[in-house]
């Protein structure tokens, strides 16, 4: 213990530490404090919405402090309304303003954050209630984004006609940025970088060029967020639709015959300058998109779609009811693993991944050839009575014959862990906690049971044929490293040691082969299996037609 202890300490003494720049005597009464007031608490964790809340609390001790304490706890500022910030109270209540900082989505935020007072209240036994409540937006406004570049001075006039084309671009190096409030004009910009210098160089129009970004960082073409939202839910519907209509385009490239598909070349053109206005950022005003840019955009985005339809379709042909089935099941796998990322987010699992992932790699490397053995188990044994121990196998055939299985349950797993993803960002577990906590859970069991209780009915019925196989004097197929084959059995000695005999002679038996010195066997006209030494028989081919043996 006292090794541990010492080491620590070595540590602590040893690892670099920063070191705060020295202070001016004097400097916090020169430089005004930019928050006044007593700060509130950091949040908990992150948070990427606001709620405003008035609470209304009784006035009295235990319930006030309890209030605050709890609401505190959470990482939610609170402090005491104002006059003109109170409604109307019932007399001896205190009206406080809470500030909720949630994760997720906007919808359902203010549902959560008074469902949150509304439980600490029941649960706590505190007398408080919320009066209002209101998301907060970030503010919009127009402040374009200037960035600051190297003018070239070097070369011919040809490489300087390059290098300013390299500039306009903003491929070189940035040497700075501005963001001025008002309208994209690079003589706003230049006024304001002429009063007042910030680092080593001062900026000169000679030796600096101002560039404006091709999608207006900074500038708010809309009025609200709504109206920013429904553009974007109507550019992305556009989009997609022009996708879908190109991606058919290149499927129909391939199967149809030749004198058709030159027309399959229309849409890929045709959709170029809606598709590039949609992937192109519109600069703020009084800029202009260059049209030859929004359609070179437009025309390689058209044709990489295209050729994707063209690949697939050739990948994969078949009709088009099995295209969409394909095209659907892609939608449903990106909106599950957009699922299951929005469960792990910022979640317990997310802070302590780095143990748990390895940690759970042991126990799936044990679990998978378990389940894989079992599925073997009901493969020889309860069908054919074959210990599952006693046939050689392939190396790695445990987990290849439990990989389908498991994968298929592990998809149920991640579907419903992807349903409480969802339900989590629009905090339907605050709202409806119950429900989501009682079916979610329950549906996975049920699902992930049911998957494996599947892969063993399929290896059950994977046996069930491989018997009608024997019985009809035919070789099964081979079932995840098994080989059963029809030989003939002859014993080498009048009479010999057998388990379960006798031992046919006139008919072939199915064996999957021996494992040691023992050879295990299935009877098809007996439904049995039996058991020789191998020095004891001759295991060979059958002859002529059939499972037939000579005597």
């Amino acid at each position: 213990m006292f090794r541990f202890t010492a080491l620590r300490r070595w540590w602590h003494a040893a690892r670099p530490r920063a070191v705060p720049a020295p202070r001016a005597p004097g400097l916090a009464s020169v430089v005004p404090p930019v928050v006044t007031g007593p700060s509130g608490p950091l949040s908990q964790g992150p948070f990427n919405r606001r709620v405003l809340m008035l609470v209304d609390v009784v006035d009295q001790a235990h319930h006030r402090e309890l209030a605050q304490q709890l609401l505190e706890e959470r990482g939610w500022p609170v402090r005491r309304a104002a006059a003109e910030e109170q409604l109307a109270t019932a007399a001896g209540d205190v009206v406080l303003v809470v500030e909720a900082r949630l994760y997720g989505a906007e919808r359902g935020a203010v549902q959560a954050a008074v469902r949150h007072v509304e439980r600490l209240a029941a649960s706590n036994k505190v007398g408080m209630w919320v009066q209002q409540a209101a998301l907060v937006r970030q503010p919009h406004r127009n402040q374009p984004v200037y960035r600051i570049h190297r003018s070239p001075t070097y070369g011919s006039t040809r490489v300087q006609r390059l290098t300013s084309w390299w500039v306009r671009n903003g491929f070189p190096k940035l040497e700075g940025m501005l963001s001025v409030p008002g309208r994209a004009m690079s003589a706003t910009a230049e006024a304001a970088l002429a009063t007042r210098t910030l680092g080593d160089e001062r900026y000169s129009p000679g030796t600096h060029v101002i560039r404006v970004p091709l999608g207006g960082r900074g500038v708010t073409r809309f009025p609200d967020e709504t109206a920013r939202r429904h553009k974007t839910v109507e550019q992305s519907v556009l989009f997609g639709l022009a996708a879908l209509a190109l991606l058919v385009a290149g499927m129909a490239a391939y199967a149809a015959p030749p004198p058709w598909k030159a027309l399959t070349l229309l849409p890929v053109f045709g959709l170029a300058g809606p598709l590039g206005s949609v992937i192109v950022p519109e600069p703020p005003a009084p800029l202009r998109r260059p049209r030859s840019r929004v359609w070179a955009y437009g025309l390689a985005g058209s044709v990489l779609i295209s050729v994707t339809g063209f690949v697939v379709e050739r990948l994969a042909p078949g009709p088009p009811r099995q295209q969409v089935v394909a095209v659907a099941v892609v939608v449903v796998g990106g909106l599950v693993g957009w699922g299951v990322w929005l469960a792990l987010a910022h979640s317990w699992f997310s802070r302590n991944a780095s143990w748990i992932l390895p940690l759970s790699l042991a126990p799936a490397a044990l679990v998978l050839p378990w389940f894989g053995h079992l599925m073997y188990t009901v493969y020889l044994d309860e069908t054919f009575g074959i210990p599952a121990g006693s046939v050689p196998m392939e190396v790695g055939s445990d987990y290849v014959v439990a990989l389908k299985p498991v994968l298929v349950a592990a998809a149920f797993a991640l579907f419903f862990l992807s349903a409480a993803g969802w339900a989590r960002h629009f905090h339907q577990l605050v709202v409806t906690p119950h429900l989501v906590w009682l079916f979610v859970p329950l549906l996975t069991v049920v699902y992930v049971g049911t998957a494996l209780l599947v892969g063993l009915q399929q290896a059950d019925s994977a046996a069930n044929r491989t018997a009608a196989a024997a019985r009809a004097g035919r070789d099964p197929a081979p079932y995840f490293g098994l080989h059963g084959r029809l030989m003939c059995v002859k014993p080498l000695a009048p009479d010999i040691p057998v388990w379960d005999g006798p031992v046919p002679t006139g008919h072939a038996v199915l064996t999957f082969g021996g494992d040691g010195d023992r050879l295990w066997a299935w009877d098809p006209d007996r439904a049995r299996s039996f058991s020789v030494r191998m020095e004891d028989v001759a295991v060979t081919d059958p002859q002529g037609q059939g499972a037939a043996c000579g005597r």
